[in-house]
């Protein structure tokens, strides 16, 4: 089954595919081959029981219509409001859900998260989460440093989950 593209926004293209908004709730992901939407689709369905994570809500061999975020990306959000320790928290939860979940890369970079009303972040491309390996954040707190924020991130981490600012300073000061 083919889903018809023209006349919709198209709202991202990567690697693996490109999306396209189909209305204030849903988008179509197109892939560019059957085994990246196999992979993410797995991501996500063993993810449904986490909220940063999109639902799926239908799956064909060359697309996924699931659940469109409106907002902008985390690394343009920080640009603009800089580093909380609500928004460290949340992006601390999203780490949690990694682990919790026993992915091998617990890692997200920032234009694959989206900042919701509430500053709630929503993943859109968590594909890669279980075939990579990477066992501290290290994507996203490079791009926090060239945003001039991981050192802030990093206090929040400490305060919050010692555990994981232990593992991660070292690792983290040469990113």
């Amino acid at each position: 089954m083919e889903i018809d593209v023209r006349g919709l926004t198209l709202i991202g293209e990567g690697r693996h595919g490109k999306v396209y908004r189909l209305d204030e709730k849903l988008c179509v992901k197109l892939y560019k081959k059957k085994s990246y939407l196999q992979m993410e689709y797995e991501v996500l369905k063993s993810s449904a029981r986490f909220p940063q994570f999109p639902r799926i809500y239908e799956c064909t061999e060359n697309y996924m219509i699931r659940e469109f975020f409106e907002g902008p990306n985390l690394a343009e959000y920080i640009r603009l409001n800089g580093m909380s320790e609500t928004l460290a928290k949340k992006i601390l939860e999203i780490i949690d859900a990694f682990i919790e979940l026993e992915y091998s890369r617990i890692d997200c970079r920032l234009p694959h998260i989206i900042v919701t009303k509430g500053e709630n972040l929503k993943i859109i491309d968590p594909t890669r989460n279980r075939s990579k390996v990477c066992a501290y954040p290290r994507s996203l707190l490079k791009e926090l440093n060239s945003l001039g924020c991981k050192h802030e991130f990093l206090h929040y981490t400490k305060a919050m989950r010692p555990e994981y600012y232990a593992k991660w300073q070292a690792a983290a000061m040469g990113v």
